[in-house]
């Protein structure tokens, strides 16, 4: 699965979208939930300008 998702300067999740699919619903279902388990995250450093941060990140499973 890749998501891509927008953080607040304060981590707070603003938006998020699956870019590619796993093929599993519940598999891209379980990224939207780790991402609202993980919200909010760190506040950006103030090194980086603006007041947002996006960020596509890839999450694979490993399934046995």
């Amino acid at each position: 699965v890749t998501v891509h998702f927008v953080l607040d300067r304060r981590g707070r999740m603003i938006t998020h979208k699956i870019v590619t699919s796993s093929g599993a619903p519940i598999l891209d279902q379980e990224v939207v939930a780790l991402l609202e388990r993980a919200s909010p995250l760190p506040s950006l450093p103030p090194q980086m300008r603006g007041e947002r941060a996006e960020l596509t990140i890839p999450i694979r499973y490993k399934l046995k």
